[in-house]
């Protein structure tokens, strides 16, 4: 079915021209796989998870003020 698709262009796009010159019809997308170049650096991907573990423990502390002034409110009527 790929080929299919690449046979459709007028000008062949790079990655076709990589599936249509290989033998190994069972698995083009091992094709896909071998050009992603890692584009993160350790260093960002720490970055994202903190600012994902501190966002989520604001909104937990948030929850938790909340929750407690919604109990107090119920004990005091």
């Amino acid at each position: 079915m790929f080929n299919a698709i690449c046979a459709g262009f007028y000008t062949t796009p790079e990655i076709c021209k990589k599936f249509l010159y290989t033998n190994d019809v069972n698995n083009p997308t091992l094709l896909f796989l071998k050009d992603l170049k890692p584009h993160h650096s350790i260093r960002k991907v720490v970055l994202i998870c903190f600012t994902i573990m501190l966002t989520v423990a604001i909104m937990l502390c948030c929850y938790r003020r909340s929750a407690k002034r919604q109990m107090k409110s119920q004990i005091n009527t």
